[in-house]
């Protein structure tokens, strides 16, 4: 992997360089589907927020999360896959990888995106819409064998963006106990993005045009693309409705004091993976630092509509 420019200077401009509108990861289009026709109902109660420090070991139920898809894979066919020379399976590796897609209830499939927060597997009418405390799902192949762990793992993440929900209790408690998944392939991580919120942003305060659907204000999401070849951490106030992100088309100015805060942030981060020294606690530490930025604003998950608020 190359090395990063040895002046702090120079990878913050690096960083810092945008080569469009926000957000880069332009062919993603399934985040900007209509939305359906909602019934609102206002919550009984007002947001109450806490501070950033959530126990992370077991929900309210006493149930801890945990994934819940299952690989299906034969012992057969993977004794004739792992036949295969290693070049072969390199190849199918990628392939599978960029066909790597997670199934949303509103928005779709996702390519080669993993949303880190709360899970739901139907829609329910209910103020938690479906919603549950659990972990993304695992690709097959990570479940298949300690060989198909150690090689396809690596290719995986570094394929993979990585949504990670800071914005409630559930979706921190969820993100926490995924950085301990990841560990094996946290050097390989390229793709990262943090849903968060910030309550000097809400309702009048934004500087960007709100969405008419928008139940909860406030969103903020900052992008982090680690790989030399492009580059980027960046950031914008958008629009959530449920689980569905909306991009406004102008720069916040409000933001950007925090962007460039973010960038610093991210140059410690680039000089680690380019030496191959990452760890889940340096991603650990990014978020407790973002989420101080903005005020530790985490919403509780008992006095919010999950249909309005989303996994995040």
């Amino acid at each position: 992997m190359p090395k990063a420019d040895s002046s702090l200077g120079k990878q913050q401009a690096r960083l810092s360089k945008r080569a469009g509108p926000y957000p880069p990861r332009a062919g993603k289009k399934t985040v900007h589907k209509p939305l359906p026709e909602f019934k609102f109902e206002d919550s009984d109660s007002e947001d109450m927020f806490i501070d950033g420090d959530i126990s992370s070991d077991e929900d309210e139920e006493g149930s801890s999360v945990t994934s819940t898809q299952e690989a299906t894979t034969s012992p057969y066919e993977l004794q004739l896959f792992y036949g295969l020379p290693r070049e072969i399976r390199d190849i199918v590796y990628s392939f599978v990888a960029e066909g790597e897609a997670e199934e949303t209830v509103t928005v779709g499939p996702i390519e080669n995106t993993v949303r880190v927060g709360l899970q739901r597997d139907a829609y329910h009418d209910t103020a938690s819409a479906g919603y549950y405390l659990g972990m993304p799902k695992v690709p097959a192949l990570l479940q298949t064998s300690r060989q198909g762990r150690e090689e396809y793992g690596p290719v995986w993440a570094a394929s993979t963006e990585f949504m990670l929900g800071l914005a409630s209790e559930g979706g921190l408690k969820t993100v926490r106990e995924w950085l301990k998944t990841i560990d094996p392939w946290v050097n390989n991580i390229t793709k990262l993005s943090f849903v968060l919120r910030n309550r000097n942003w809400e309702d009048d305060e934004a500087d960007v045009e709100q969405h008419d659907m928008a139940v909860y204000t406030g969103w903020v999401e900052y992008w982090l693309d680690l790989n030399p070849r492009t580059l980027v951490a960046d950031g914008n106030l958008i629009q959530v409705v449920g689980e569905k992100i909306y991009y406004p088309d102008d720069t916040s100015k409000l933001v950007q004091t925090h962007v460039s805060a973010f960038q610093q942030l991210a140059v410690g981060l680039l000089e680690k993976k380019a030496d191959s020294t990452l760890q889940v606690k340096d991603l650990e530490e990014l978020i407790e630092k973002l989420l101080e930025l903005h005020g530790n604003y985490i919403a509780r998950d008992k006095t919010i509509l999950r249909r309005h608020f989303g996994p995040w």
